[in-house]
């Protein structure tokens, strides 16, 4: 093992005892939520966003009166994967449905949201969903794919998604050869991306021009496989640069 592994292994071991001290409660139960990702938190109204995979729903949480209110989409959607608040327009949201992201209208209460049209599709005719989407600091779009899996062990064959972006000049593709795409995120000085490849189990950065989106130079930063393997999903990071990880 590398010094540099070594340290950031002992790191880890540090942040986990840390945390460990932290109360964690449950918030959403089975009626609301069986398979929830892409939590996004709103400042403006206080509300924690997510998706239900499938069925494919959107759920708020309201901080101020601690409920829950989830609404199904007027059309045809197998699969949820993200969604995000449109900025500067109320109760619009971008919504990864899948293979579509889509603007959906929602005023956080009604049961139905209303699909209002589509920004792009991602690798049409081929057998893949969306399975992620964030923004980064200054707003462009990056959804990344997986393929459709008959069985668990499918996820660890060798596939062919991809992590697309998209901004006011369209939509690109920017990594190519992932696996399963899930969680990205962006350190604080804007010059580093990171990006969990599950079936890869392992966290890669990559040099970040924030002035065009330019993604490049990988390099794995956190390898999982020294840890039994757990599957890393979801991920976030703090101002202080520290990445926080669901698996």
């Amino acid at each position: 093992m590398s010094p540099t592994l070594t340290i950031r292994s002992y790191i880890f071991a540090i942040f986990l005892a840390i945390l460990s001290a932290y109360r964690i409660d449950e918030l959403l139960d089975i009626e609301f939520n069986k398979v929830g990702e892409s939590p996004h938190w709103d400042v403006r109204t206080q509300s924690l966003y997510m998706v239900n995979r499938c069925p494919a729903k959107l759920i708020r949480y309201d901080y101020k009166t601690n409920k829950f209110h989830q609404c199904r989409f007027n059309v045809k959607a197998q699969t949820a994967a993200f969604v995000i608040p449109i900025e500067d327009e109320p109760k619009k949201f971008a919504v990864g449905i899948d293979k579509k992201v889509a603007v959906v209208q929602w005023d956080g209460r009604s049961r139905t949201c209303r699909v209002k049209g589509y920004l792009f599709e991602v690798e049409s005719g081929q057998n893949s969903n969306i399975n992620s989407g964030k923004c980064d600091p200054i707003g462009r779009l990056f959804v990344g794919t997986e393929r459709k899996m008959n069985h668990i062990g499918d996820m660890f064959k060798k596939q062919a998604s991809h992590i697309f972006k998209y901004d006011e000049c369209g939509k690109i593709e920017v990594i190519e050869n992932v696996r399963i795409a899930n969680g990205l995120a962006w350190d604080v000085n804007l010059s580093k991306m990171y990006h969990i490849d599950s079936a890869e189990f392992n966290i890669k950065v990559y040099n970040y021009d924030m002035k065009s989106g330019k993604v490049c130079d990988p390099e794995i930063t956190f390898d999982f496989v020294q840890y039994g393997k757990p599957l890393p999903y979801g991920m976030t990071i703090d101002t202080d640069g520290n990445l926080y990880v669901a698996t």
